[in-house]
């Protein structure tokens, strides 16, 4: 049984499709009925930094851009409450003036972009690993491969 979250699942594809590109690639130059260590592995290489980018891309950075997109409109929001006079950071306690009101409003805001950028990284999962780094392991796998099959 498998178990991912998000897009987990695209990692097992991903090297699905690199290790058959290098079984293709070893079917055409080794000798019938051998299998050729580097291409194999060059193969699971391939997969691995793919599954690695599709990771980095999917948990780091649409995360990061996401929440700075979410950052600025939440600044907009709260700015235009400190401007009309109508910010509280808790209900029932105004602040007691334009400035105070100001600063309120970034510490709020600060705390709640740590907080949805946190929600938001690492969501895309396969076995409770980040696909990046799923895409680590399997380059090291690739490694052992590569020299296993060497001989």
């Amino acid at each position: 049984m498998i178990i991912w979250r998000g897009f987990g699942f695209l990692a097992v594809l991903i090297v699905a499709v690199g290790a058959l590109i290098g079984f293709g690639l070893s079917s055409l130059v080794a000798p019938e009925g051998e299998v050729n260590g580097p291409l194999v592995g060059l193969g699971l290489l391939i997969g691995a930094a793919g599954t690695f980018a599709a990771g980095w891309w999917l948990n780091v950075i649409n995360p990061e851009k996401k929440t700075q997109q979410w950052v600025a409109q939440r600044r907009a929001e709260l700015q235009f409450a400190v401007a009309n006079g109508q910010f509280q950071a808790s209900p029932g306690i105004a602040p007691s003036s334009q400035a105070e009101a100001q600063g309120q409003a970034e510490a709020m805001l600060a705390h709640e972009s740590a907080v949805i950028g946190k929600r938001l990284r690492n969501i895309h999962t396969l076995f409770w690993i980040p696909m990046q780094w799923i895409g680590v392991v399997v380059a090291l796998v690739a490694v052992v491969v590569t020299f296993l099959l060497m001989s």
